[in-house]
């Protein structure tokens, strides 16, 4: 995406930033905002009593039997 934005010659008149690397900003932040939320939920968990509790199972099929009930 980079390489391809700054092949036209349109970024020397606009500038990097408006041609290129907006875009750019803006797709990565789509990308890993579905991670971020995902590491806040386990860091969640991880800080959790639950994760004292003692069961036979791991812990990922405890929690979701534990939010089926």
């Amino acid at each position: 995406m980079i390489t391809k934005g700054c092949a036209a010659t349109s970024w020397r008149e606009n500038g990097l930033r408006t041609t290129v690397l907006n875009g750019f900003e803006a797709a990565m932040f789509r990308r890993s905002a579905e991670k971020v939320k995902g590491s806040a939920q386990a860091a969640q968990l991880l800080h959790s009593a639950f994760v004292l509790e003692e069961c036979d199972q791991p812990k990922g099929s405890a929690v979701k039997s534990k939010k089926q009930v």
